[in-house]
């Protein structure tokens, strides 16, 4: 039945490859581009003092440090790339909703992300605060008993992802503020725990795999392997989120 997702994933992905292609690369240059732009006053100054003679590590870790205006200035857009970062990924969400429905527009993605880069970053602050609890808890188990420790680590870590694999679908389609997000998520997961499992243990297998082939693999991982993944369970919400909706239809027929 899992498979069923992956084929309506990859014949989306094989309809709007280019869309699917743009929605991946486009936000990545965004964010590069505004971290080098956080970093060029920072370069200019190691560059400069380079140029003048000044070589030794220490001193150039100095000087940034009193470059405070640099400092600053970096700050904000590294913070600005963050921002970026997480609201498109909420917008290559609906891009990639959308190639499962039809067609997709890599266009779509901003307005998206202008509208919900709110929700998406308080869904990331939730994501964090809960990852590093979890972190500091099983760290404290696993400086009693290491092996334990990590077991137990590797299992949260892995619950965690699957927990909030689809809080940037629920933002992006189904409209819902940043905590509802989460909840919705971690609901869904609950209740379609093993097709979320499967799919995330099987790509996670091909991606190990990949990883032994020079090259090719990282292009294959990259280009096909993962955005099919996003695309696959986002397929596995649609199709349970459109099943549930005609099942309440139903009920309502009925009564009426």
């Amino acid at each position: 039945m899992t498979f069923v997702y992956v084929k309506q994933a990859f014949d989306a992905y094989k309809r709007n490859f280019t869309q699917v292609i743009a929605a991946m690369l486009i936000p990545m240059l965004v964010v590069l581009g505004l971290i080098v732009i956080a970093m060029a006053p920072l370069g200019f100054t190691v560059l400069n003092s380079i140029m003048k003679g000044t070589v030794d590590t220490s001193a150039l870790v100095s000087l940034l440090l009193q470059s405070t205006t640099s400092l600053i200035f970096a700050g904000v857009f590294f913070v600005i790339a963050m921002i970026a970062g997480v609201a498109l990924s909420v917008g290559i969400t609906k891009v990639y909703a959308d190639a499962l429905r039809g067609k997709a527009n890599y266009r779509a993605m901003f307005p998206v992300a202008r509208e919900k880069w709110q929700s998406a970053v308080g869904a990331s602050a939730v994501i964090m605060l809960v990852f590093i609890a979890s972190v500091l808890v099983t760290g404290l188990i696993a400086a009693a008993n290491a092996l334990l420790g990590t077991v137990l680590l590797t299992v949260v870590i892995v619950y965690l992802i699957a927990s909030f694999a689809y809080i940037n679908v629920s933002i992006a389609v189904s409209n819902l503020k940043a905590v509802d997000a989460v909840k919705n998520s971690v609901n869904f997961t609950k209740q379609n725990f093993w097709p979320t499992i499967f799919l995330i243990a099987g790509f996670l297998i091909i991606n190990t795999a990949l990883d032994y082939v020079p090259v090719v693999g990282s292009l294959i991982d990259f280009f096909i392997l993962g955005p099919v993944f996003s695309l696959s369970l986002i397929a596995l919400y649609l199709g349970r989120i459109s099943s549930r909706t005609k099942v309440k239809t139903r009920k309502k027929a009925r009564k009426k």
